[in-house]
Formats: C-alpha cells, sequence, structure tokens
C-alpha cells in the first residue's frame, strides 16, 4: 500500500481518495449511457423514492440549480417521471421511471465488480470505513455551514455522556465520542 504522504493535509488526502474513486466509477461504467454523477443519483433516486428537487440537492451534496439541470439531463434521457407533490402543491416530486431503472441495472454489474475489487483489498471493514466518512461528511458540512448536510438518519449522533472518573483530556474525550458514535453507528447499521 503507498502511504499517503504526511506532509500535506487532509484535505489534500481526501481530494485525492476522491478523485480516484471517481476515476475507478467512471471506468466502471465505460459501456453504459451513465456517467458517475448520473449513477450516483439514479442510486440515490432509486433508494429514496420520490423526491423534491430541493430533497435531492441535499441529498447529492449539491446546489439546487445543479441538482436541476442533472435531472434535467435525466428527464431529456426519458429516465425520470415528474409529479405534483400531494404534501404541498407548489412542488414537484421527481422519480426514476421504468426506462430509467433499467439503465439504472444495466450499468450495476460494472459498478459491483469495481465496488468489490477495493472492498476485497481494504483493512477495515465497510461499516468502519462508512462510518468514518460519515464523520469526515458531518465535518465538511460543518465547516461549510453547509445547509445540504447528510440526510438525519445518516447522521451520527451526539449526545452527553456521564464519566465518573479522573478528568480525560481533550484529545481524550474526543476519541472517547469518536468510539461511542462508532458503537452507535455500527449498531443502526445492523438494524
Amino acid at each position: 500500500m503507498a502511504p499517503l504522504d504526511s506532509k500535506l493535509s487532509l484535505l489534500f488526502d481526501v481530494h485525492r481518495v476522491a478523485y480516484l474513486t471517481d476515476e475507478l466509477v467512471e471506468r466502471s461504467l465505460d459501456d453504459q449511457e451513465l456517467t458517475g454523477t448520473e449513477f450516483a443519483l439514479y442510486s440515490y433516486l432509486k433508494t429514496q423514492g420520490p423526491r423534491t428537487i430541493s430533497e435531492v440537492a441535499a441529498g447529492m451534496a449539491a446546489s439546487v440549480a445543479t441538482a436541476s439541470k442533472l435531472l434535467g439531463r435525466v428527464e431529456e434521457r426519458g429516465h425520470l417521471v415528474r409529479k405534483d407533490n400531494p404534501a404541498d402543491g407548489r412542488s414537484t416530486l421527481v422519480e426514476l421511471n421504468e426506462a430509467g431503472r433499467a439503465a439504472h441495472i444495466a450499468a450495476r454489474p460494472g459498478f459491483r465488480a469495481a465496488l468489490s475489487t477495493i472492498e476485497d483489498d481494504l483493512s477495515a471493514t465497510i461499516g468502519d470505513i462508512r462510518w468514518a466518512l460519515a464523520r469526515l461528511d458531518q465535518a465538511l458540512t460543518t465547516a461549510l455551514d453547509h445547509p445540504l448536510g447528510p440526510e438525519p438518519g445518516n447522521r451520527p449522533s451526539q449526545r452527553t455522556l456521564t464519566y465518573e472518573g479522573d478528568p480525560l483530556s481533550a484529545a481524550e474525550e474526543a476519541e472517547a465520542r469518536r468510539h461511542l458514535d462508532w458503537l452507535r453507528w455500527q449498531r443502526d447499521a445492523d438494524a
């Protein structure tokens, strides 16, 4: 394994991993009509069901304008259905139609093969890595004061815990909180 350069920042490491991830996903979809971003959108819509454009934007951590443009491309391709939102007559809900679901299904084998390749090479569990990514997502969202953070059910929870022992240093307390968040995340992932 090539170590990350310790002279560079965490944000550089994240940028590098994001770039490599993007390249791997794009390669896995080479013979498909979907780009990596579109495959992510199709996956989101497939698992989350009908959503408003604002909800799609939040789920994808994109601006409403970017989400609208992406949804427009999907609609032009004939893979999207828009319908009135019964909860709010001013907005619409979007979802994949049958052709969109078929395009997503057709793209999955290459994506799953790429995912399997990296999963087999990891030294940590997928759950541990997803937990760390959820924490990173939360930290980035907070740093950006971004309204488009992870949906409430996907955020690591924050609670107060009573401890009756010698005082912990700030670093020890932070480590204890990370471990407790990990335990909660594992519990929720297993549910």
